[in-house]
């Protein structure tokens, strides 16, 4: 199988939405679901599909509903999506998981945990993105405008995301323009890492693939994103592993909401990285997250 089948594949669920998932990295290794960030789509999990395959990791990158391929889920809530995982689970016959959730996979991931505690064997997050409830501050400036507008301003919402899609993200100009456009929000060493890489171009892609369905996942995802996430973090069982990453030079999302997060879990374990940002964060912990979910390299 090639790995353009692999990043299209599709289960139909009970209640007749399509779920569409990458099937990623080793096919006969460990389970991990792959949480993306936003607006992003399961293709993101192309930057750790080498890897995975060389460790013997099975990474499973899945659209959220609405994003990329998957079918949009009316009126869903961020604590609705382990039924989804669950399902998707039973259907390819995984009895047990992990969960690696970035950036604005990260709640999903919490949910899960929440949810779907006696099918986990770790949670890992990196770069999380916090819940408004942590009234965080050095949230940049664009996403937090961004996340308002789609909850009390959902048409300008559009408008401004149909742009974005027909100037920022068009597939025939790859990585570069999407870099040069973003270029301010990104730290040093992402912009490092970034320029010129496979990497960018990868970004740029699932990037693109989030808008596939059209606006309504997307301004419905940004809702959620930027309410409540409807999860008593501190209720989360006991017999759940959480590692938490953070970069401390992440000018996307604050460090403050890994700290937050780490706080209120009191026993999940945080490691914070002096040097690293956003997107490089991913890209530079694969022996640690490899080793936390039980995956050494050969």
């Amino acid at each position: 199988m090639t790995l353009a089948d692999r990043l299209q594949k599709t289960v139909l669920l009970e209640d007749g939405r399509k779920l569409v998932y990458a099937d990623l990295g080793d096919s006969n290794g460990k389970p991990t679901f792959y949480f993306h960030g936003y607006p992003s789509s399961r293709l993101e999990g192309k930057i750790m599909h080498k890897k995975a395959n060389e460790v013997g990791m099975r990474l499973i990158a899945v659209d959220r509903p609405g994003l990329g391929l998957s079918d949009f889920q009316p009126n869903r809530k961020i604590i609705d999506w382990p039924n989804d995982i669950r399902e998707l689970a039973d259907l390819l016959e995984i009895k047990k998981f992990s969960i690696f959730g970035f950036s604005t996979g990260a709640p999903y991931a919490l949910a899960c945990a929440y949810c779907l505690a006696e099918r986990i064997n770790v949670v890992t997050m990196i770069s999380a993105l916090g819940s408004v409830e942590f009234e965080l501050k050095g949230l940049y400036l664009n996403h937090r405008f961004i996340f308002r507008m789609a909850k009390y301003l959902p048409l300008l919402f559009k408008a401004l995301f149909w742009w974005i899609r027909c100037r920022q993200l068009r597939k025939e100009d790859g990585g570069e323009r999407y870099f040069k456009i973003n270029f301010k929000k990104f730290s040093e060493k992402d912009k490092i890492l970034l320029q010129g890489s496979s990497i960018l171009d990868n970004i740029a892609e699932a990037h693109c693939e989030a808008f596939r369905r059209g606006l309504k996942g997307l301004t419905h995802e940004a809702k959620l994103i930027g309410s409540p996430w409807g999860i008593d973090l501190e209720k989360i069982p006991k017999e759940v592993d959480i590692y938490l990453f953070h970069g401390v030079e992440d000018k996307i999302a604050p460090v403050t909401a890994t700290k937050e997060i780490e706080r209120l879990l009191p026993r999940s374990k945080a490691t914070y990285f002096e040097d690293e940002g956003h997107i490089s964060l991913l890209a530079n912990s694969e022996e640690e997250i490899f080793s936390i979910l039980g995956i050494k390299k050969s």
